[in-house]
């Protein structure tokens, strides 16, 4: 029986606030909920936990659990009975959470910025969601990924003018050649380009007037001018950054999937608009190493005239859409009754603005994908972006405007899918903190950026001098590279993964790549060392399960440690925090290390004990890996 499982069975006859000791000799639940009752029943606190402690003991008995309750004090500890000790000894799998809700997740994450190189603040969004995809997907049986490309905005305008005049920077560039096979050279090259061009119109307005002007026609011609000169330079930066940032995709292992994931159907609708400007990706079925949808923010220019019919809508006194705002050109929401202020959807210019395609999305998703739950991964610079534009859609929802209307090329099925899933606070943003150099958080614009690349050589050169340090007669060679790369991946995951994403990050090398501590490299390390125990003993394969006696109090904790496991999955899922998990594992990672310290297996005498000792780090490996696995870190066995 899981842990959570048991929590569930206590439940039923005493809903308590029951919690992981701080302590595991004491047991691996407990719970203060004699505090709770002792005024209620004018006793001592001791005394009412001696009765609970009865009372629990005598349902273990009657359900056939192999559990025993005790009160220390005031507390009520769960811990094993001998049997379930036994029995939970003899395991050879990982315990973990079953797959049994039936509610979709819309998991968006990754969504880099066309036409740029990532940066390390971009790879915060792809560590975190991957790590929450793999983690959800114990639990929900049906998560999408989506990768919301930022393909659109008035940005697009300076880029395609500066490819356009790319002789008149003074890079001494004469052209971009389009069919580089290395995509992020290309990639390198519209950076430099979008940086020089924004450096121009900080000084000259008739440039920064032709740029706008680019990006107006690219907005009004959308769809209908695929040959014309500024949609076809558009579709060729797209396509050439969607090329450099699978690479990265596949360097952070993201959306890599076990078989089961790989059997659930996605069950998603979107053959309606296949073929459409901004559906760049469209799995009918999960597929290993890609997002079952990239849909870019283009996509939803389809659906901008829901935005104009709203303020029509407004501008008539349809009941509940007169906080629909227009301005000259401009449509805005007026949220200053919900403390929020205005919400531009169009600007002054006529350009649509990130929100209003926030809020399109949205009902795509929910009425497209029939999904229940929405969960969006950006920073937390944009938490007052999505506050307006989650109340946007609340409030267009309760309008009632699209009760007997289709949201533009929905159907009336899928809108009121729609209406339905956004109705039931379904909408998520998981925020996090970003990545800053020395001097101060970064800006694409003037090109102060940590680029992902820089930080990923910095890594790998940083991880290769260390392991040489150790090892001198170590042989380089594409071995030897790989497992550098795998290492440096997970230095870059802890870094972001072991820290409350709330929280801001400052890179340091030096740090996140030492071997004790609480670094990625570390938990690896201490999987070598399990590992190297199992390789150089061989078992007698005689345990049984009555060894648990063989088996000292330390290391008697560190089997309680791995039954807390789905206590901490769930702590992850309820909160959507990674970090949760890291922390147990760095919790456990040390107990066993400390372990390690003070007993030897290779020189135990007794048989018995040894074959239980070996059981115990089969255990410990699978456990430690299993964990990294599901933080998106390649186990290494190995350094």
């Amino acid at each position: 029986m899981l842990i959570t499982q048991l929590t569930e069975q206590l439940a039923t006859k005493f809903p308590y606030n029951w919690n992981l000791p701080p302590d595991l000799t004491k047991g691996i639940l407990t719970t203060n909920q004699a505090f709770l009752l002792a005024k209620e029943l004018k006793k001592s606190p001791q005394e009412v936990a001696v009765n609970l402690a009865s009372e629990i003991q005598q349902f273990f008995e009657s359900q056939n659990l192999d559990f025993v309750a005790t009160a220390l004090g005031p507390y009520i500890n769960i811990d094993f009975n001998e049997k379930g000790l036994q029995n939970y000894f003899y395991k050879n799998k990982v315990d973990t959470i079953s797959p049994t809700n039936t509610s979709k997740i819309l998991l968006e994450y990754f969504s880099p910025n066309v036409g740029k190189k990532m940066h390390i603040g971009n790879i915060r969004t792809a560590n975190i969601g991957e790590s929450l995809r793999r983690i959800l997907s114990l639990k929900y049986i049906n998560v999408i990924t989506n990768n919301h490309l930022g393909d659109w905005g008035i940005q697009f305008g300076f880029l395609i003018w500066g490819v356009s005049h790319i002789e008149k920077l003074g890079l001494g560039l004469n052209g971009i050649d389009w069919n580089n096979e290395n995509s992020d050279e290309t990639v390198n090259v519209l950076q430099k380009i979008y940086v020089r061009v924004n450096e121009l119109t900080e000084t000259n307005d008739e440039i920064k007037k032709e740029c706008q002007v680019t990006a107006r026609e690219l907005e009004l011609d959308f769809g209908n001018n695929p040959n014309g000169e500024i949609e076809s330079t558009w579709r060729k930066i797209i396509d050439v950054s969607i090329k450099s940032y699978t690479s990265a995709e596949g360097y952070l292992g993201l959306n890599v999937l076990s078989d089961d994931q790989l059997s659930r159907e996605n069950d998603i609708d979107l053959e309606q608009f296949r073929g459409k400007e901004g559906l760049w990706q469209y799995n009918n079925n999960h597929k290993n190493g890609q997002f079952d949808v990239i849909i870019g923010e283009s996509f939803y220019q389809y659906f901008m005239k829901e935005i104009r019919n709203l303020a029509n809508a407004s501008s008539k006194e349809f009941a509940g859409l007169d906080f629909i705002k227009t301005e000259g050109d401009a449509i805005y929401a007026d949220l200053e009754g919900d403390g929020l202020g205005r919400c531009y959807l169009v600007s002054s210019d006529g350009y649509s603005i990130y929100a209003a395609r926030d809020v399109l999305a949205r009902f795509v998703w929910a009425g497209s994908f029939n999904t229940s739950i929405h969960i969006s991964i950006a920073d937390n610079r944009q938490n007052h972006t999505f506050q307006q534009s989650f109340k946007v859609i609340q409030k267009i929802i309760q309008s009632g405007y699209y009760g007997d209307r289709p949201f533009g090329l929905l159907t009336q099925k899928q809108t009121d899918t729609a209406l339905q899933a956004l109705s039931q606070d379904s909408l998520n943003h998981v925020s996090f903190g970003f990545m800053s150099l020395p001097e101060g958080a970064m800006s694409t614009r003037k090109g102060t950026v940590l680029l992902f690349e820089t930080v990923k050589n910095l890594l790998e050169k940083e991880v290769e001098s260390v392991l040489i340090e150790k090892n001198p007669e170590v042989k380089i060679n594409p071995e030897f590279n790989q497992k550098v790369q795998k290492i440096a991946v997970a230095a870059l995951k802890w870094q972001d993964l072991s820290k409350d994403r709330d929280q801001d990050i400052i890179f340091d090398v030096k740090q996140v790549t030492k071997f004790e501590g609480n670094t990625g490299v570390y938990q690896l390390y201490t999987l070598a060392r399990i590992s190297n125990i199992l390789r150089k003993n061989e078992t007698t394969n005689k345990l049984d399960p009555e060894n648990i006696i063989m088996l000292n109090p330390t290391e008697v904790e560190i089997l309680k440690k791995i039954y807390q496991l789905p206590y901490a999955l769930e702590g992850v899922i309820d909160n959507l925090k990674p970090h949760i998990l890291c922390n147990y594992l760095y919790e456990f990672t040390t107990m066993v290390n400390s372990w390690y310290a003070e007993y030897s297996v290779a020189r135990e005498e007794d048989s018995h004990r040894k074959d239980a000792l070996l059981h115990l780090c089969f255990r410990i490996k699978i456990h430690i890996a299993y964990c990294l696995i599901l933080l998106g870190i390649e186990p290494i066995e190995s350094l």
